[in-house]
């Protein structure tokens, strides 16, 4: 897992570039995490399974405007619920 300070916000592969809440484009990003799964509630049967699940990044940024918080590089195809 990698994190940034603040003074070094990520950039790269950003797909919002404007807050979800108020769309306003005043963002800071704050916080970058690579490569996590993506369901952090899921017990695999083999260590395979689980080494091999999906994953996706998170770049958290935060809205100057309405102090909204959020992952700027969510993929809503990466989130697969099943019973």
């Amino acid at each position: 897992m990698t994190t940034k300070r603040r003074n070094d916000s990520p950039t790269t592969g950003i797909k919002k570039k404007s807050c979800p809440a108020c769309d306003k484009g005043s963002l800071e990003l704050f916080f970058r995490a690579e490569k996590l799964p993506v369901f952090c509630n899921v017990l695999w049967d083999t260590r395979e399974e689980a080494v091999s699940c999906d994953r996706g990044d998170i770049i958290l940024g935060f809205c100057r405007d309405c102090t909204f918080v959020f992952n700027t590089v969510f993929d809503p195809d990466l989130v697969r619920y099943s019973q």
